[in-house]
């Protein structure tokens, strides 16, 4: 699908699902306050939950008033685009809107397929992008199990089957370095290796 029409639907402020280098996602224009209310009610995801969003590999974390650290520096030089996802500082808007409640980190990943970050790096801003399923369920590998979970009418890019596997691994920024917060393809092992190294 051209790029032209998914950058439309998300200027429009709609959900749109694509693939992405582990399932699919739903994703929206984390500046829009309808667009983001919109997919926690389709995805059934409670307001107080996080959403992660989704960069172009060049993009500039300044923007989204984001801490970015030589930590932080080092680990997406080693692992993007890839599999890991950083929860780091961030003060904006759009902490408030799509960050973790009490501090306000924001979820950031760069992903590997080919075509989303052709789209991200035209788009020249953050996407939220968080699986396609219901809340309890299991991730949509494919467009007709995203129509499956959230019927015909959603906006779908076809990017046939998605790869699956594990999800990305999430670490969490804190003083000093940082903590696992979930445990995914990035091993913990590999992560100290670098940061140690």
């Amino acid at each position: 699908m051209p790029y032209a029409e998914c950058i439309r639907a998300l200027e429009n402020g709609r959900v749109v699902a694509f693939a992405t280098d582990t399932f699919y996602a739903l994703a929206c224009d984390p500046y829009n306050v309808q667009a983001v209310i919109q997919l926690r009610a389709i995805k059934k995801r409670a307001d107080a939950k996080p959403l992660p969003l989704l960069i172009a590999r060049d993009f500039d974390w300044h923007r989204l008033g984001c801490e970015h650290t030589d930590l932080t520096k080092t680990l997406a030089r080693c692992f993007w685009p890839g599999k890991l996802t950083m929860i780091v500082p961030c003060q904006s808007e759009l902490a408030a809107q799509v960050g973790q409640p009490g501090d306000g980190a924001v979820g950031l990943r760069v992903p590997g397929n080919t075509w989303l970050l052709g789209l991200l790096s035209r788009w020249d801003g953050p996407v939220v992008g968080t699986s396609a399923n219901l809340a309890g369920k299991p991730p949509a590998r494919s467009v007709d199990e995203v129509r499956g979970y959230f019927g015909e009418d959603l906006f779908c890019v076809d990017g046939g089957r998605a790869p699956g596997g594990e999800p990305s691994t999430v670490v969490h920024m804190v003083e000093g370095g940082l903590k696992v917060d979930r445990e995914g393809a990035v091993r913990s092992e590999l992560l100290n290796e670098w940061i140690v190294g």
